[in-house]
């Protein structure tokens, strides 16, 4: 299929190319459909670099022609808001689409709803941005809003005949002075509990499927949709693996909920400890559940829910600070970099081995946790010493 060459304009790419040229088309809304055109007015076929800047020109001559694109400077900015969450829901997993569609619900409809078409400019554009700015939202969920901002734009000018993508114009948020200070002091850090901490904590636990379904957690690192998703045939109890292969969605699909791929799209393995392993052969024997069970949860997974209610109510009966379910994850790989600087593991072997285990790139799992090894410049000292 051809590809498209540009992020704002419907201009695309032929697979084939004539005389060793790329060659280019365009793709227009005429009369409220998307029409094609292989040549410009003079019939040329729009070949190589001056092709494209002229094929862009034509689109500009065309959409310049505001009937030619269904213009109408009385549509309510929402309306585009509401067309391009309908594209957006046909091309993503439903987590993430009610996800986005949670942030724009949040974050922009509430300031746009006001506006159509016809009231569109910077300087709009620009009081979205001090609105974001006073609800007090981190940096990076400040410059998250303004990529489905800047992408409900680009909708606008391909259907609607916006002329320009004001948000794309005035760029991303920028960091507040505050933010800027907390990572200088490294403040921004993560929390995690300690083994010691997990074993005062768990020790607290007499049910045993929550110090199951809590030993499990703090003992592979694995995300809670993905835990919830498991079901009895994906644990191997001879060789010790978990073949994670799906996660546990929030959409209800004839009232059950729907299981969907991981978080990357991948599958992995992840070996079982010989604690975790005696805790699972246990808890085996005492429910003797069927393959398609769930592991925690038996018919049904476990509701987010009564989750928190029995972790608050566990960590409330010891000396531990609570953390949440996520953290659980921070705490298994924070309990495996203290057993790695013990035994001298070389810190990018840890990370390229850790990185398969989490289901997170290397390069993630640096930029996570890479402050959690101490004398990180180590290294660097003992060249410089030995000159």
């Amino acid at each position: 299929m051809p590809k498209k060459s540009s992020k704002n304009l419907p201009i695309y790419e032929y697979d084939k190319k004539v005389n060793g040229q790329t060659r280019y088309y365009i793709r227009p809304r005429v009369n409220g459909k998307q029409t094609t055109y292989r040549v410009d007015g003079n019939g040329n076929m729009w070949l190589g670099h001056e092709g494209y800047q002229q094929a862009c020109s034509y689109y500009g001559e065309i959409s310049s022609k505001k009937d030619t694109l269904s213009y109408d400077p009385y549509v309510k900015f929402t309306s585009v808001i509401a067309m391009c969450l309908e594209e957006e829901k046909k091309k993503c997993k439903y987590s993430t689409y009610r996800n986005i569609k949670t942030d724009i619900k949040n974050h922009i409809i509430p300031f746009f709803e006001k506006y159509r078409l016809k009231d569109l400019n910077t300087q709009v554009f620009l009081a979205w941005h001090n609105y974001i700015e006073d609800k007090g939202l981190s940096y990076k969920y400040r410059n998250k809003q303004h990529l489905w901002l800047c992408k409900i734009c680009d909708y606008g000018i391909n259907y609607y005949g916006i002329s320009h993508n004001y948000e794309r114009m005035l760029g991303t948020f920028k960091k507040t002075v505050e933010e800027k200070e907390k990572i200088c002091t490294k403040e921004e850090h993560i929390r995690y509990i300690t083994l010691n901490q997990f074993n005062d904590f768990i020790s607290h636990i007499d049910d045993m499927m929550w110090n199951t379904f809590f030993t499990f957690l703090f003992y592979t690192g694995m995300r809670e949709g993905e835990t919830l998703a498991l079901l009895w045939k994906d644990i191997d109890l001879v060789n010790k693996k978990i073949s994670v292969t799906k996660t546990l969605s929030r959409e209800i699909v004839d009232g059950k909920k729907k299981s969907t791929s991981t978080k990357t799209g991948e599958t992995r393995v992840v070996d079982i400890s010989d604690t975790l392993m005696a805790q699972l052969q246990r808890y085996f024997k005492i429910i003797n559940p069927k393959q398609e069970d769930y592991v925690f949860g038996g018919n049904e997974p476990l509701a987010l829910t009564t989750i928190d209610r029995y972790k608050h109510r566990y960590f409330r009966l010891c000396n531990v600070p609570e953390i949440t379910i996520h953290e659980f994850r921070h705490s298994h790989v924070s309990m495996l970099i203290n057993e790695a600087v013990k035994k001298n593991i070389e810190m990018n072997s840890f990370f390229i081995m850790m990185s398969e285990r989490m289901g997170h790139t290397i390069q993630v799992m640096q930029k996570t946790y890479m402050h959690l090894f101490p004398d990180t410049q180590k290294p660097i000292m003992d060249l410089l010493n030995g000159l």
